[in-house]
């Protein structure tokens, strides 16, 4: 019987990121799939939320990322490109937000073609990586 699996994913979100080669072993050591459920990171879903966060989180996820980027010796920076239009001096995020809405668009279709995997692993090395 072939289990399924929801993996809500951000492609801003280095804990997606990270997560992304234990979800790959784990399709194919068992019988499993997985639902992408791509989702917008939270300085799109939630306006001003780093704004009004404590002034510790950024810095907090950026340690605890990188710690286990190394714990599980996985290729490890801040995205480059970025995909969402942010000033990260005064952490204001643009309005218009074209590479975002793109990019989980074509999550979202690569699902649907059952592509999903494959294409957020492409896209997650160029973006946190920058492999490929």
């Amino acid at each position: 019987m072939t289990l399924s699996v929801d993996l809500f994913f951000s492609f801003r979100s280095p804990y997606s990121y990270l997560a992304l080669p234990k979800t790959l072993k784990l399709v194919a050591d068992y019988d499993a799939t997985v639902n992408l459920r791509p989702v917008y990171p939270l300085a799109v879903r939630v306006p001003g939320f780093f704004k009004r966060t404590n002034p510790q989180f950024l810095r907090y996820v950026g340690l605890d990322s990188r710690r286990v980027a190394e714990h599980a010796n996985i290729p490890y920076r801040f995205p480059h490109p970025d995909p969402i239009v942010q000033d990260l001096t005064t952490l204001d995020v643009a309005e218009h937000q074209p590479y975002i809405h793109r990019l989980t668009r074509l999550g979202a279709a690569a699902q649907v073609e059952a592509h999903a995997l494959a294409f957020v692993d492409a896209i997650s090395r160029v973006l946190w990586d920058g492999t490929v």
